[in-house]
């Protein structure tokens, strides 16, 4: 999968995509992991905004990024800003996602199975959060058979 475009990161050209286009455009998935280790989950957001393809391009940089020190730490919130970007996209778009949908149950597993490994962070509260986003994954699964 080549590198997204600008207007497939920047698809309304809205403020919040036009800041993905400023922080994604041009990155490699390397660049991103190393722009996440540096700086947390600040970059987050832009993964709410962002096109479709540009979203399936970039989304395993999460889960690399889920298995690193600086994640663990959850210094910046870095899971439940995953948590509630996924959700966001799942309610919005649906089975429109469906091409990502291997790399959000991934996620959500990594974090189900690996939950206590990272700190300060509200377990139980956590582990709902990614279970309910799991069955989210299911019923659309089911929908489109």
């Amino acid at each position: 999968m080549n590198l997204p475009t600008r207007e497939e990161i920047n698809l309304h050209d809205s403020l919040d995509e036009k800041e993905a286009e400023k922080n994604f455009y041009g990155k490699s998935r390397e660049d991103v992991l190393a722009m996440f280790v540096s700086k947390g989950g600040i970059y987050g957001e832009d993964f709410m905004w962002m096109g479709n393809k540009a979203f399936q391009y970039y989304l395993p940089v999460a889960l690399a990024y889920l298995k690193t020190p600086v994640a663990r730490a959850d210094e910046y919130g870095d899971i439940d800003w995953l948590c509630n970007v996924l959700s966001f996209r799942i309610e919005h778009e649906g089975k429109g996602l469906n091409h990502s949908f291997k790399d959000i149950r991934q996620i959500a597993q990594y974090i189900v199975t690996h939950i206590d490994e990272f700190e300060d962070i509200d377990v139980e509260h956590t582990k709902q959060s990614y279970q309910a986003l799991l069955n989210s994954l299911l019923s659309l699964a089911l929908e489109a058979k």
